[in-house]
């Protein structure tokens, strides 16, 4: 990344809360060119402080990407809930597949660092945040589906939409326009599921 390449879309930090920004300034470089090999020096650099200054909230590179990983399921979850805070049918449920594979192309580095990555999977926030996200699609199963037990219609969900996030993230599904992404994810996602989600 070249020297102030995030800085355009990050303000560098001058006073307030360092760990907040040294997060934001972490995201902020995953999103602009998706390298997750990101170090605390490189982090420090960009968002204008020493060297020094991340390891007073942040003991090494493991815990501030575990910090990255909690923010990005919370943008996560933003997502899934923008157009249907609470979907009613399989069609709005679609929705939510769709929205999820869009965050994925989008974002990338930040995708990486949240599920192929270094981000941890105990670290407190992160693992309140993924219980909202586990407990707003197990609602929405119950809804759509009518089953006693939401929770592993909710997992075959998630590991088919996540699944066709990575083939497209890998290149292992033909590269395509997002509207022809998001009619393969609606088709697919009716496939499985064997109701119209139109």
């Amino acid at each position: 990344m070249s020297e102030g390449s995030a800085a355009q879309h990050q303000p560098r930090y001058h006073h307030g809360d360092l760990p907040a920004t040294l997060v934001r300034t972490a995201i902020a470089m995953l999103d602009a060119d998706g390298d997750t090999h990101l170090s605390l020096r490189a982090v420090a650099r960009e968002a204008g402080v020493s060297s020094a200054a991340p390891y007073r909230h942040f003991p090494d590179r493991r815990a501030l990407l575990d910090a990255v990983s909690a923010v990005g399921f919370e943008d996560l979850m933003a997502a899934l809930t923008a157009e249907h805070p609470r979907p009613e049918d399989a069609s709005q449920l679609a929705d939510g597949a769709v929205a999820y594979v869009r965050f994925a192309l989008g974002r990338p580095g930040l995708f990486r660092v949240m599920f192929l990555g270094e981000g941890g999977r105990t670290e407190p926030a992160r693992r309140r945040i993924t219980e909202q996200i586990h407990a707003h699609l197990d609602a929405a199963v119950q809804r759509v589906f009518h089953v006693d037990d939401p929770a592993p219609v909710t997992t075959g969900l998630w590991s088919l939409v996540h699944g066709m996030a990575c083939l497209y993230l890998y290149g292992n599904l033909i590269p395509a326009t997002d509207e022809e992404i998001a009619e393969r994810v609606r088709t697919t996602v009716a496939a499985t599921v064997g109701v119209r989600t139109r």
